[in-house]
């Protein structure tokens, strides 16, 4: 794996980025999902930035209606928040983000900082079905990061970098141990590269912060939760058969808690190039879930009955 780390020579630099709170211009990659719903929310609230959004469609009323009904299916859209949204049409999967050279410089040129949330995380795909998309799209970001003037770049990863059979404790500054991914899968496996990459664009003078996450709940105050999450499906499933399966217990963290963590931390940390960890202290099981008041909101919002 360690084979797939390759940083091209042209990402480097010498220059110290500027990092600030009081942002400008902020780009978002996935806001059209679950989590990234809600980072595009807490970015709105709390700065006073435009957000450009980069989002898949032919055009840019598709790609504002995509983002916007994302928002309206999480309970989170405000009228307010239109006239500060940029839509960038692109593609993660694609060189250049699958901008022209132009457009690739003209959005460079105007950025003060990045959030790179966007990923396939299909967790049945193969690793070689995720590279463009999680390992080459990262690079672009990181290329789009040097142009023009030189961005501080906000990654969101996974705890699942780690062996969760490794039974060891895990700190922020572990490196996750690729020699033997044999209990990964593609996307965690994705996520290693693409730390690896990001290691080494740090040592060529970029400023990069990783957050890895757990998994991720419902809305403490709606229950919005991401409908074709594996855990959620299979708490429905017990639901429906009135019965319940022996399950290791989870560290989950609800979306909105997460979000303002990362949106905090995002814009109060002036150094950079810090690994964050995004957890629960104390797990919990299936059972314990079943009878949160959140989780009755979500069953009731998406008709789990």
């Amino acid at each position: 794996m360690e084979t797939e780390m390759v940083l091209p020579d042209d990402i480097w630099t010498n220059e110290r980025p500027k990092i600030e709170g009081d942002y400008k211009n902020i780009f978002l990659t996935g806001a059209t999902g679950f989590l990234g719903a809600y980072l595009l929310k807490d970015l709105l609230d709390h700065t006073k930035a435009n957000v450009y959004c980069l989002v898949r469609a032919v055009s840019e009323e598709e790609a504002k209606n995509r983002l916007l009904d994302n928002l309206k299916f999480y309970q989170l859209y405000q009228k307010k928040y239109e006239k500060r949204l940029i839509m960038v049409l692109g593609d993660l999967e694609k060189k250049r983000l699958g901008l022209s050279k132009e457009s690739f410089l003209e959005l460079a040129s105007q950025l003060d900082v990045i959030l790179h949330n966007g990923a396939i995380a299909r967790f049945g795909y193969s690793y070689k079905q995720l590279k463009n998309a999680n390992v080459d799209g990262t690079t672009e970001i990181l290329r789009l990061a040097l142009q023009n003037k030189v961005k501080p770049v906000h990654y969101i990863s996974t705890i699942s970098v780690f062996d969760a059979t490794a039974k060891k404790s895990i700190t922020e500054e572990d490196i996750p141990d690729y020699e033997n991914p044999d209990n990964l899968g593609g996307y965690s496996s994705s996520k290693i590269v693409s730390e690896g990459i990001i290691r080494k664009a740090r040592e060529k003078g970029l400023i990069i912060n990783i957050y890895r996450l757990g998994r991720i709940s419902g809305a403490t105050n709606t229950g919005a939760c991401q409908m074709n999450d594996y855990l959620w499906m299979m708490l429905k499933a017990c639901i429906e058969i009135n019965s319940m399966i022996q399950q290791a217990p989870s560290d989950i963290i609800p979306v909105d808690v997460l979000s303002k963590a990362i949106i905090t931390t995002l814009l109060q940390d002036n150094t950079g190039n810090h690994n964050y960890h995004f957890l629960q202290k104390q797990s919990v099981t299936a059972k314990e879930i079943l009878n949160w008041g959140s989780f009755s909101k979500c069953r009731k919002n998406h008709r789990y009955r």
